[in-house]
């Protein structure tokens, strides 16, 4: 979550990709997204994103303390192909949403 404020998301983006995502996956594993799936994944989601977002938190309590920014060498990771496929759908999600463009955050 700490990265994330160097992309400008806020703690709103967290709820709308949460959506996007279950989107994706009721697209992707259509009849095998069951009750129980979907309840499984949000359970996970928000765990996941609870801690994005205290991850967040910290980041804008701490670059308003001081002028140091995140180093660069903490942005170096590079997702796989399957990773870069999978954001990309759940961002067409977020677009279907109607909430954001693509490249807006």
């Amino acid at each position: 979550g700490a990265r994330h404020i160097n992309y400008g998301v806020n703690e709103a983006h967290w709820e709308t990709l949460g959506k996007a995502f279950t989107l994706t996956l009721r697209e992707i594993l259509r009849e095998s997204f069951t009750q129980e799936v979907e309840a499984a994944w949000s359970m996970a989601y928000t765990f996941m994103s609870s801690i994005m977002i205290e991850g967040l938190r910290g980041a804008i309590a701490k670059r308003a303390a001081g002028p140091k920014q995140i180093p660069a060498s903490a942005l170096s990771a590079v997702p796989s192909e399957q990773m870069k496929s999978a954001v990309e759908r759940s961002w067409e999600q977020v677009q279907t949403l109607g909430t954001y463009n693509v490249g807006e955050i």
